[in-house]
């Protein structure tokens, strides 16, 4: 909890000392007073007392309470605009607390639930699965080493919907099973989205997806990749598609 400190949440813990410790002293102090009565109720009970003159009401006995007034006023004045402007904040720390929830929860699948690690490796690096094909009356053909795709890079070519689907209905023919109790596996809709939840957070970035895409492009077709450098570094010349432009 310290770990997580906020403004906000130092202002309200503040705010409940301030009231617990004044709350025990008032019952200590209620206390207190209230054992010079004991056994002589009759000539010390408040309402046998005499009252207080017109002087002492409306002088220090006054005075005491409006300055405790005032006070109080100032406080409420300061603590509530600073807790409101920090609000925004803990909307934001509760969405990132919620996420970083979801992708523990995701990982903790990953490796341990579905064992998603054994083919797909660490991070969703990619791997490989022994695999049985059979024909389709279900007679053996052949033993494969298949190999898993990563998925450090599954949402640029999928949209999670379709990621979701996948997982919930797996591949026929593949050795991806059906993982979504919908598709006739053990995992509930929420486990679903924490395992997507993870894979959000283990995406390449944007700059090392065009390095890898480039590099597969550039293996396959040296030619091709020199074409797609050439209209890339055109296209950063020109002013109506640079996106720092005003033509843009």
């Amino acid at each position: 909890m310290l770990a997580e400190q906020t403004t906000q949440r130092a202002i309200g813990l503040v705010v409940v000392a301030l009231v617990a410790i004044g709350g025990v002293f008032f019952v200590w102090w209620t206390v207190y007073r209230g054992r010079k009565e004991i056994g002589s109720e009759i000539e010390l009970a408040p309402n046998r007392s005499a009252d207080l003159d017109d002087t002492t009401l409306e002088g220090k006995r006054l005075n005491v309470a409006l300055w405790f007034s005032l006070g109080m006023l100032v406080l409420i004045a300061v603590i509530l605009p600073l807790y409101w402007m920090a609000e925004p904040g803990r909307q934001d720390g509760a969405v990132k607390s919620y996420n970083e929830l979801f992708i523990a929860r995701g990982l903790e699948i990953y490796v341990n639930g579905a064992q998603c690690q054994g083919c797909h490796g660490p991070n969703g690096t990619g791997g490989v699965k022994d695999y049985i094909i059979n024909d389709e009356d279900g007679q053996y053909l052949q033993s494969v080493n298949w190999a898993a795709p990563a998925l450090d890079n599954v949402l640029y070519r999928f949209s999670q919907d379709e990621v979701k689907d996948i997982l919930t209905y797996g591949r026929p023919g593949t050795p991806m099973p059906a993982w979504g109790t919908e598709g006739g596996g053990p995992l509930t809709t929420q486990q679903l989205d924490d395992v997507i939840a993870y894979l959000w957070s283990v995406q390449l970035k944007p700059a090392d997806m065009t390095t890898q895409v480039d590099n597969g492009i550039k293996a396959v077709d040296e030619a091709l990749y020199n074409r797609l450098v050439a209209v890339r570094d055109t296209n950063r010349k020109d002013p109506r598609l640079d996106p720092a432009s005003d033509k843009y």
